[in-house]
């Protein structure tokens, strides 16, 4: 972000404003060209074939859940936005009536639904995390006020998205010094009933961190498939289809924790299993670490068609029955019963981490909700409004 407002605000690049806005998007994207065809948009993302672009990107299904639970628009309604005011709501609920027959009205309901069910920034939780950064738009959707005693809300000064979700080192700062003891307290200390930062050291600057080991990787992945029902709410279903997920168990300790990384909307990896804070965390505390990647994403396909007709599977609920069904299924097949379950996820998968503490706290112990989005809203004006913040006013008067 500095060098691209150091770039648009240099005017050894050029006299008028738009000429070195163009010399920063050049820079950005390697001179490559964007096509801002309605139709050829619509058309892209109404390819049905899980082998299309835009069902392999994910494209389609994340569209389809923005029309039926999220929205999440970032539109430029907000007054006095220096991007102008060319992309309002009406472009993006136009999207869902023109690719999946969903009109304006229904997309509204359906994310008062939402919001309803899971109780937008204050969610019925205990023993969740809500890290943010303050340079990340989605923070505007999250929770930023302590709900409770066990569940907090931690902002990241300078921080980006999901920053806190990487692996920890040295230099990082208190905040996430702050979140690594909350992620131990709570392994340890709050799934017994007790206050998350009961017992732990503290100084002057508030809570104190354990020398840094050396970052380790969990090299000994393994990458299966769980048979996983289409449809959780009809018990006369049968349907399945194979879900991907990774496991890890290189650093397991016997009793130690089993940590579970949501797989959120495009394809799964190991990536989360080998360097991430959740593997940091694995490493220092004996954890059994897994990722499940979500339905409808990666090759985890019930269908071969993503027709709407197909799609209407596609939802967090589903999601959060997938993953209860699996994390029994694991714990008995892998003689787990005793370990607490700690979820992680970062943007949408930290929203899915957050609710699934709340509609299934026997199961997990604790939640990490990076960024998370938990509420849905259709206008999403407040996103370019935390953008227009972080770079500044000399940036954004010449944008």
């Amino acid at each position: 972000m500095k060098g691209f407002c150091r770039t648009v605000t240099d005017k050894s690049g050029g006299a008028r404003a738009i000429d070195r806005y163009a010399r920063a998007q050049v820079d950005r994207r390697g001179g490559q060209c964007i096509d801002f065809s309605y139709k050829n948009l619509v058309n892209n993302i109404s390819q049905t074939s899980k082998h299309s672009p835009a069902v392999s990107t994910g494209l389609r299904q994340w569209t389809y859940q923005t029309c039926t639970e999220f929205g999440y628009y970032q539109t430029s309604d907000l007054p006095n936005s220096p991007f102008g005011h060319n992309i309002p709501v009406e472009f993006f609920t136009k999207q869902c009536a023109d690719i999946f027959g969903v009109p304006a009205q229904a997309v509204q309901k359906a994310i008062s639904q939402t919001n309803a069910y899971y109780g937008a920034r204050k969610p019925n939780v205990t023993n969740v995390v809500f890290p943010n950064g303050s340079l990340d738009p989605w923070h505007a959707l999250s929770v930023l006020k302590d709900l409770n005693n066990s569940t907090k809300a931690v902002m990241i000064d300078g921080g980006s998205h999901c920053k806190d979700m990487y692996a920890s080192s040295p230099s990082e700062t208190e905040t996430l010094v702050l979140l690594d003891f909350i992620v131990i307290a709570m392994t340890r200390e709050a799934i017994s009933g007790r206050l998350l930062f009961r017992g732990r050291p503290v100084d002057k600057h508030g809570m104190v961190r354990p020398p840094v080991a050396p970052i380790g990787h969990f090299t000994q992945s393994l990458a299966q498939t769980y048979k996983q029902k289409v449809n959780h709410l009809d018990p006369k279903d049968n349907r399945t289809f194979d879900q991907l997920y990774f496991t890890s168990g290189t650093h397991h300790k016997p009793g130690g924790p089993l940590f579970l990384f949501f797989g959120g909307e495009g394809a799964a990896s190991d990536y989360w299993l080998q360097t991430s804070f959740m593997a940091d965390m694995g490493r220092k505390y004996g954890a059994y670490l897994v990722e499940l990647e979500h339905r409808y994403y990666g090759v985890s396909q019930p269908f071969d068609e993503l027709t709407v007709e197909n799609m209407k599977y596609l939802s967090s609920e589903q999601a959060l029955r997938d993953t209860d069904d699996f994390l029994h299924y694991l714990i008995k097949n892998l003689k787990l019963e005793g370990s607490k379950v700690v979820v992680f996820g970062g943007s949408y998968a930290g929203a899915l981490a957050a609710w699934f503490r709340e509609k299934y706290p026997k199961t997990a112990a604790g939640a990490i909700a990076s960024s998370g989005p938990v509420e849905a809203v259709v206008d999403f004006k407040d996103y370019l409004g935390v953008v227009t913040n972080s770079l500044g006013k000399e940036c954004s008067d010449n944008i």
